[in-house]
């Protein structure tokens, strides 16, 4: 897997450069709000919280960061015409997400993510409140995505949110190549304040290799596993005292680092030997459900269906063109539809 991580760098006029593997180089940032949000704290921060958890602080996947999916998604509305309002709110979706990611959702386990369901608390916290503020929006706009069509549309339908890191892990995982990623990024248009795609070949590239990216990383029988593992040990510090969940919305180095520390702290051999297991070395086996399996879960499928322009202003699924790829997708949706039972080995 090659990996380049996009650059931002700092004009001595105060504007900004951006260089992404994904929508290009050299893109001149010089709207003062982005450049402010940008350059503050609550966003850096992300830039010390992997996309892929646990996995990604152990090397198993690319060092691909919140901060690059988020400047990321702002750059794709930017370049599909988005007013301001939608590219702050782009670039601000992820703003509250945990240390590690989507590991904390297997530790405190509801009907949304964490991150979600905190993001209100979380964001009047942040020096992005005072900045939003300075140039007349108020923070609670940018709590709710429902308001930001071409940013959050509901599964299999694209959005920038969607699009963004299924390009850049596709990319970083090598099912993609950056012709094909510039191929698809150039087939992206707006139809009814929809992301879709011009044709139905860049359509299917992309829904493809989104489904690669599923099957050998995002829910990965060993990968998901891990975030288990590393779930019940979060779960489990912050019931006996050992963190805070204030902790949570440290660094990833530094939030893992105290929960290393705090079984030998607080003389906790089992949190210690818990905590071990969460290693590339861990080896699982699958095992019958009446076998005293060590996990069980369901793990989250993902797979995308998208728009495909006809005529001017119709849309249709890529489902409904291609029936080859629909009866692919479901085949892989139902083989993703049970649950599993693992035993540490």
């Amino acid at each position: 897997m090659s990996y380049i991580p996009q650059r931002i760098t700092s004009n001595a006029d105060g504007t900004l450069t951006i260089h992404d593997g994904i929508y290009g180089d050299a893109i001149h940032i010089s709207d003062p709000v982005l450049v402010h949000l940008i350059n503050s704290t609550a966003v850096q921060r992300l830039a010390h919280v992997l996309q892929h958890g646990i996995t990604g602080l152990m090397g198993m996947t690319p060092p691909v960061t919140r901060l690059e999916h988020s400047v990321g998604a702002m750059l794709l509305v930017r370049r599909l015409g988005a007013e301001l309002k939608e590219q702050i709110a782009s670039l601000l979706h992820d703003i509250s997400h945990t240390a590690l990611s989507h590991v904390v959702d297997h530790a405190f386990k509801g009907s949304a993510s964490y991150h979600e369901l905190h993001k209100e608390a979380y964001l009047q916290t942040t020096d992005v409140a005072p900045i939003l503020a300075q140039f007349g929006y108020d923070w609670r706009d940018f709590v709710e995505e429902k308001g930001y069509p071409l940013l959050e549309q509901d599964a299999p339908k694209l959005c920038a949110d969607r699009v963004d890191y299924g390009l850049r892990d596709c990319l970083a995982f090598g099912h993609l190549t950056t012709h094909q990623v510039a191929d698809i990024v150039n087939a992206l248009v707006v139809v009814n304040n929809c992301i879709v795609c011009r044709d139905p070949r860049t359509a299917r590239m992309f829904a493809e290799a989104y489904m690669e990216a599923d099957s050998r990383v995002w829910s990965n029988a060993q990968h998901t596993a891990l975030y288990e593992l590393a779930g019940t040990a979060i779960r489990t510090a912050v019931e006996k005292g050992y963190i805070t969940t204030k902790n949570l919305w440290l660094h990833d180095q530094d939030f893992w680092a105290g929960l290393v520390a705090a079984g030998p702290h607080h003389h906790d051999q089992e949190f210690t030997d818990t905590l071990a297991l969460v290693s590339p070395n861990t080896r699982f086996a699958k095992v019958a459900a009446d076998e005293k399996p060590d996990l069980s879960f369901r793990p989250k499928a993902r797979t995308i269906d998208p728009g495909v322009r006809v005529g001017d202003h119709q849309v249709q699924p890529l489902s409904d063109l291609d029936s080859e790829y629909r009866e692919i997708r479901r085949a892989y949706m139902e083989s993703k539809a049970i649950v599993l039972h693992l035993r540490v080995v």
